[in-house]
């Protein structure tokens, strides 16, 4: 694992993530297309690092 990757899983706090960019999808379901980007976050136990197993709750 690069070393900056290291550093941001061991000191981040917030994963933040914005989402427009699946058009696809929402074409394929007929919801509308967003105006706005949806801007959501992650709680940090979404972190994971390379060897840890992905838990499925």
């Amino acid at each position: 694992m690069a070393a900056g990757l290291i550093r941001f899983v061991e000191k981040s706090r917030k994963i933040l993530g914005v989402g427009a960019n699946y058009r696809d999808l929402i074409a394929a379901w007929g919801l509308p297309t967003p105006t706005e980007p949806m801007v959501f976050m992650k709680p940090l136990s979404a972190y994971i690092t390379q060897g840890t197993p992905i838990k499925v709750r």
